[in-house]
């Protein structure tokens, strides 16, 4: 046993050679005597292999103490002199040239006070690892000169972590040594003896989540530039307060855990990048940051685009001194800004004269759409100017360019024609009758009417039997008010909580696609289901009136595309081009037609003018459609042979 005791003194003076902390040395030293007093009691010779046996089986008998990590380290380091004679083989951590540097005053009664708040969070052998590694960051700050807390910086936090690399540390002890530091920072700054920002740079740099201005392109640097000194900006610290605040907002309006600590997470990263490089808040400023590849590959997907609406949202708050939760931000247009100039001015030209025309801006969007679609068939067939199109070339693009319905075409083309017309009398074009070779008008089409089969329509019953949670309940609500009371999926949307009648079993609401008034009778099975959602899971602290809700904070009213995706749901194998919700108005008025409903009513009941929208839906009804057949012999269709 002379030799245990020998190689485990060897480890010992090791320890304490290199500075570990006392509680360190001591449970290594209690370690290896509660393991030779096993051995001696065992009669058994100590090995290496001794050592992993008596690991793998995990009894506290062995070690007189518990924590797997020391107990393995103590083994693996006795285990390496006992094989070579002294401590090698092993990842030990390195010698600090500064360990031995004597910290300030200043330094020592930090580290006392921050020591002082750990003593009922941390154990006393976990105190002691934290106490040695927060004094190792401050010998290093007076290593490189800096001997007061208040001259604790970005620039030192940044080379701190520089200098941790270079130490060639185990990435798990490295995450430790600036967690510890953080944890001390954290403290510091929340008694205000240094600032805020200098704490979560170190949060933020253990993590590998810390953004500085070397991941910007120089593109993006000059116009953070330009932008800099303009008026209205926020300070960082006005940011900060101001993004709790709206996150605190979030909280109470509902939104879910996972998306507050996104909100949070974005504060804490724009903040940051604000006060290193001596910016303000501004939107630009925001847009630019949130654009940049590095803070899209640290936030990535779905939290980009949470952090994108958070500041889209603070930025609203700011202008109008309160959050619009259900402001819906579109991305644009996108794909203008890359196009060759000799196509790209003359379009946006274009849509300076037609915005001066005092246009809707949706129209306006619609012919940069449509022309869009043009250029870049131009540029597949490698045209460089607009002087090389001829009338062959665009009948090739209108062949090529396939549209949903002839009306939807039709559509294109007339926006085309117009951006032709523009060209040529701008002198972009050989021609100015160019535009005419695109085709004008489209024909009037007859479509076969749509509705659901009797198995699908028995599928949905089944649907709304089986509804259990949130989603299917609201979609079985949706559906039924479709099928059973042919109401649009726009309607639908805008139905309000006062348009439900339910003493006199009707709704009562304004069509948005007529204007008018129209009261529908509501079957109980409608009724049934709409009370269930309501109930059951309409979120009742909204403050909104609209009886369909999102499902999650901020719980906006829904869209008619919602509509859509209820049917999607209902009818998973549904696959029918062309039709869409409005396939439930259509069985609606099917179904009446066949069960000897007037026509009258029915016209009513969907709010149309007259029965003439009635007609085709009249070819489905089999059984009246053969009480009135055509005379083939009025017809002059002369059979011979009979059939």
């Amino acid at each position: 046993m002379e030799k245990f005791a020998k190689n485990a003194a060897i480890v010992i003076t090791f320890l304490k050679e290199n500075h570990y902390s006392e509680q360190t040395v001591h449970n290594y030293e209690k370690i290896y005597n509660s393991a030779q007093a096993y051995l001696n009691q065992k009669g058994v010779i100590y090995s290496p292999e001794t050592g992993e046996q008596m690991l793998d089986q995990q009894d506290d008998s062995f070690f007189g103490l518990k924590g797997a990590f020391i107990r393995a380290s103590s083994i693996r380091k006795i285990n390496a002199v006992y094989l070579y004679g002294e401590l090698k083989g092993l990842q030990i951590s390195p010698h600090r040239e500064y360990h031995r540097v004597s910290l300030s005053h200043e330094f020592e009664r930090a580290i006392s006070d921050f020591m002082k708040s750990c003593r009922e969070t941390f154990s006393t052998s976990q105190q002691g690892n934290i106490s040695r590694r927060v004094k190792l960051f401050f010998q290093y700050l007076q290593l490189t000169g800096i001997s007061v807390l208040e001259k604790i910086s970005y620039e030192i936090i940044v080379s701190y972590h520089c200098h941790l690399l270079t130490l060639n540390l185990k990435p798990i002890s490295r995450m430790l040594e600036e967690s510890s530091v953080y944890q001390m920072l954290d403290f510091l700054a929340k008694e205000d003896r240094i600032p805020y920002g200098v704490s979560l740079c170190m949060l933020l740099i253990s993590k590998g989540d810390l953004v500085t201005m070397d991941g910007f392109s120089s593109e993006e640097r000059r116009k953070l530039e330009s932008i800099r000194h303009m008026d209205q900006m926020l300070s960082p610290e006005a940011f900060l307060v101001a993004g709790k605040a709206l996150l605190q907002e979030h909280m109470e309006a509902g939104y879910a855990p996972a998306s507050c600590r996104t909100f949070e997470r974005t504060i804490i990263h724009f903040y940051v990048f604000l006060d290193m490089n001596g910016l303000g808040y501004l939107p630009g400023i925001a847009d630019i940051w949130l654009n940049c590849n590095v803070v899209k590959h640290a936030f990535q997907s779905s939290s980009w685009k949470a952090a994108k609406r958070f500041l889209n949202v603070f930025g609203d708050s700011v202008m109008n001194g309160q959050p619009d939760f259900y402001k819906v931000y579109r991305k644009g247009i996108t794909g203008v800004q890359v196009l060759p100039d000799w196509c790209r001015v003359p379009l946006m030209k274009f849509t300076e004269l037609r915005t001066r025309q005092k246009l809707e801006p949706e129209t306006v969007k619609n012919d940069i759409y449509s022309i869009l679609r043009f250029i870049r068939f131009l540029l597949r067939e490698r045209i460089q100017s607009y002087k090389e199109l001829t009338g062959e070339l665009l009948i090739q693009f209108n062949l090529s360019d396939v549209h949903g319905s002839p009306e939807g075409k039709n559509a294109c083309n007339a926006r085309i024609r117009r951006f032709l017309r523009y060209l040529g009398r701008e002198g972009f074009l050989q021609s100015t009758c160019l535009f005419m070779s695109l085709a004008a008008t489209t024909a009037t089409v007859e479509t076969v009417v749509v509705t659901f089969t009797e198995d699908e329509i028995q599928s949905i019953r089944d649907y709304v039997a089986s509804a259990s949670t949130p989603v299917e309940i609201r979609d079985s609500a949706i559906i039924m008010i479709g099928c059973d009371m042919g109401i649009r999926g726009c309607d639908i949307a805008n139905l309000r909580v006062g348009d439900i009648n339910w003493k006199d079993q009707c709704i009562h609401f304004r069509q948005d696609k007529t204007d008018a008034d129209v009261v529908v009778a509501m079957p109980a099975a409608v009724g049934n289901a709409v009370f269930r959602y309501l109930k059951e899971v309409r979120n009742k602290n909204t403050g909104s009136d609209r009886v369909f809700l999102g499902l999650h904070a901020p719980y906006r009213p829904i869209t008619r595309n919602v509509c859509y995706n209820t049917l999607r749901r209902v009818l998973p194998d549904r696959i029918v081009r062309g039709s869409g919700f409005h396939t439930t108005r259509k069985t609606f008025s099917t179904n009446r037609l066949r069960n000897g409903v007037e026509p009258s009513r029915i016209a009513d009941a969907l709010g149309h003018a007259g029965t003439e929208t009635l007609t085709p839906y009249l070819s489905l009804d089999d059984s009246k459609m053969s009480l009135c057949p055509l005379s083939l012999s009025e017809l002059s269709i002369h059979t011979k042979g009979g059939f």
